[in-house]
């Protein structure tokens, strides 16, 4: 992880504080290392919000295991749902292999209809993808193996990883502004966020995104905004297209 930051940081710093300052210098307010109370503050005193996050997706890593089959074998069996796939587990081979565990874990996300039950709280009012569905399946296995697995489906701010519910709550249900989440993968967000706030709109994410990619969006963006008096939603589409 480390060399990882090092790598982003020396390769993409520049870039990042070139647009901070002309973000500043143009009336925009650029929050670092924010929180979920940034965010909160945000929703109460702008019409829009651009979010430069990373999303943690529905997918098991080897390094979200952190207990071992028995583990997880009880506190899956422990429920009336989820007590179905301990079957499935053991007849896993090599299921005390962390990778091995992640991978059994998100195959049965992948088949989340031969266990889930789906509470679709409102989301049969929108449109919602495939992500959405894995993504309260990755919930409900969290909730079930706390403690024993690092959660996913959560978006990583400063202060911690929150959850989508967590995310949505920061927007009032009268909120009718532009909210851009520019981090990888964010429909299941943006879904969860629209059910709250219905009259707003949130531009989301289906693929990975990296910061080559994010920082020269938004910097275009805002400049084409500046440039043709443009509103962000309009601009930032323009730019989108051309990307395509």
């Amino acid at each position: 992880m480390e060399v990882a930051w090092y790598v982003i940081s020396n390769t993409y710093l520049n870039s990042v504080n070139s647009l901070i300052k002309w973000g500043n210098s143009h009336g925009i307010s650029v929050v670092e290392r924010a929180s979920l109370e940034d965010l909160k503050l945000a929703t109460e005193i702008c019409d829009v919000i651009a979010i430069v996050a990373h999303w943690k997706d529905y997918r098991f890593l080897s390094t979200d295991i952190l207990a071992g089959v028995s583990e997880i074998r009880s506190a899956l069996a422990s429920q009336g749902d989820t007590i179905l796939l301990v079957k499935l587990l053991d007849e896993e081979p090599n299921a005390e292999n962390p990778e091995r565990m992640a991978a059994f874990l998100s195959n049965q996300i992948a088949a989340f209809d031969r266990w889930l039950t789906l509470d679709l709280n409102g989301a049969e009012r929108i449109v919602t993808t495939k992500q959405y569905v894995f993504s309260k399946a990755r919930e409900r296995l969290d909730h079930v193996l706390a403690g024993l697995v690092v959660p996913g489906s959560r978006l990583e701010l400063y202060d911690e990883l929150h959850t989508a519910e967590s995310v949505a709550e920061c927007f009032d249900s009268s909120w009718e502004g532009f909210c851009d989440f520019a981090c990888c993968h964010s429909n299941y967000l943006s879904e969860t966020a629209k059910i709250r706030a219905s009259s707003a709109l949130f531009r989301i994410n289906e693929k990975p995104l990296n910061p080559s990619q994010v920082f020269p969006y938004l910097a275009d963006t805002l400049r084409l905004i500046n440039n043709r008096s443009l509103t962000y939603q309009k601009a930032s589409t323009i730019i989108r297209d051309r990307g395509k």
